[in-house]
């Protein structure tokens, strides 16, 4: 039985899961500032730009169509659950990062 069609599951180093768990997180906390910040907008608190409730709802499909590739990708190559899940993560931090970013910088006016 030595070529077997199958992958062998191998665990990864401990530090792999504490990475997972820090990245759904990190994920959590920027999307829940995110939404923190829109409704402060909303409240009259904060100023937010110009089109940004539009702009909340036409990026999510998108976000999470790529973060499904990303998962899908990981999995057809045989990834860890970890990596997989990683990946997803890793493709919808880039647009929580970003929208914290852009949210939180004060707008003068």
């Amino acid at each position: 039985m030595k070529n077997r069609a199958y992958k062998v599951f191998t665990p990864l180093p401990f530090h792999t899961y504490w990475q997972s768990n820090l990245d759904v997180a990190r994920l959590a906390f920027e999307s829940q500032m995110v939404i923190g910040l829109r409704l402060a907008s909303f409240a009259g608190m904060w100023q937010m730009p110009a089109g940004e409730a539009r702009r909340m709802i036409s990026e999510k499909p998108p976000a999470f169509a790529q973060a499904a590739m990303a998962a899908g990708s990981a999995a057809i190559t045989g990834a860890s659950p970890e990596r997989v899940v990683g990946a997803a993560v890793k493709s919808l931090r880039t647009h929580t990062s970003s929208n914290l970013r852009r949210l939180a910088r004060p707008k003068s006016g």
